[in-house]
């Protein structure tokens, strides 16, 4: 007899290989704080104060042993993974290990590095993605209506360009922000199925002072209907919402949704949130702002790549091709030669 239903297992365990990975992805894709350390400085720092005395660090010898590292063996020792857990080796092909389990006092570690601010990474974050992620491409077809939800995901992201954790409450909550107060000011039209499962328009006063919950919130207001709001999950296709991952309303005291399947209509959606520029666009709209500053500044006013940041603030999505391709048709086109020499900036 086959038994369906959940099972609990435990959350795999970080190592440092597999947080170094991480970091590594999370830096390449701009989401890490301003001024986060790499982890393999923090790695280099740990072994010159271990090999210097220092530091002492205790693990399991290859007998099972608990002992205490020497300081002159961290310099032939190096760090390795196995079994998703830390491991000390002297060579790659080393079986077993020279060491595991090694551990280090925390008020040690405290007293040498005592002015290190920890970076809060949100593990669980990094590992559900981006609301970018999330199937939203609805608003770029022909349908009519697209979920409430999947609105809230473009504005979010500002169809698309900016890149939003799954888990970031705060751009969740102003993007619902906005489509509510479009909604209920009649901008953008919203239907939804009532208790005969009949899709019809709903009125755009009853979503005024209504709270959107993040789908991940926890507050246990929601769950026991204290005020009337809006539930939604994330979905990745099509299927996910014909299984009860759809948008909710409920009206405050009233455990059974109100209305359920709230959609917008996507023409409207497209005109207070308009499609960003295509990509093609992007370079022309950069070489003309180029041109206006080379007219208006002979000589160079900042860096080229500090100009770079500032065109990406202002075009987002330009890449640092575009960017190339429309400062030499800048230069070409005003005769601005000071500008493609290096050097520091000069002023006018």
């Amino acid at each position: 007899m086959v038994h369906s239903g959940w099972v609990l297992e435990p959350w795999y365990s970080y190592s440092t290989c597999r947080f170094t990975s991480l970091e590594n992805t999370l830096r390449q894709e701009n989401r890490l704080p301003a001024g986060a350390r790499d982890p393999k400085d923090a790695i280099e720092d740990m072994w010159r104060a271990l090999s210097s005395d220092q530091l002492r660090a205790e693990a399991l010898d290859k007998t099972g042993t608990l002992v205490e590292i020497a300081p002159r063996e961290w310099s032939r020792l190096e760090l390795f993974e196995e079994g998703g857990k830390d491991v000390l080796k002297y060579n790659a092909m080393d079986i077993p290990s020279a060491y595991t389990e090694s551990r280090l006092k925390r008020s040690d570690v405290t007293c040498i590095w005592t002015r290190s601010q920890p970076v809060a990474i949100d593990i669980i974050a990094a590992e559900l993605g981006d609301i970018t992620e999330q199937n939203f491409g609805l608003v770029l077809t022909d349908v009519a209506y697209v979920p409430f939800s999947v609105a809230v995901c473009w504005i979010a992201t500002k169809g698309g360009l900016k890149n939003i954790s799954i888990r970031d409450e705060a751009e969740w909550k102003r993007a619902a922000a906005s489509l509510l107060s479009d909604v209920s000011a009649a901008r953008i039209d919203v239907i939804g199925c009532g208790d005969d499962q009949e899709s019809k328009p709903l009125p755009g006063a009853a979503f005024d002072s209504v709270d959107y919950p993040h789908p991940y919130s926890s507050d246990i207001r929601y769950y026991l209907a204290e005020q009337t709001h809006i539930r939604s999950s994330f979905y990745s296709t099509e299927d996910d919402l014909k299984n009860g991952y759809d948008d909710r309303f409920f009206l405050e005291g009233k455990r059974r949704p109100h209305w359920t399947r709230l959609r917008v209509r996507r023409s409207q959606i497209l005109e207070s949130f308009p499609e960003p520029l295509p990509t093609g666009n992007l370079e022309v709209e950069c070489r003309k702002w180029l041109i206006g500053l080379m007219r208006a500044h002979p000589k160079r006013p900042k860096t080229k790549p500090d100009l770079f940041e500032e065109a990406r603030a202002k075009f987002p999505g330009l890449g640092s091709r575009q960017f190339d391709r429309a400062w030499l048709d800048a230069i070409q086109e005003t005769g601005r030669v000071e500008w493609s020499r290096k050097g520091p900036v000069a002023k006018d």
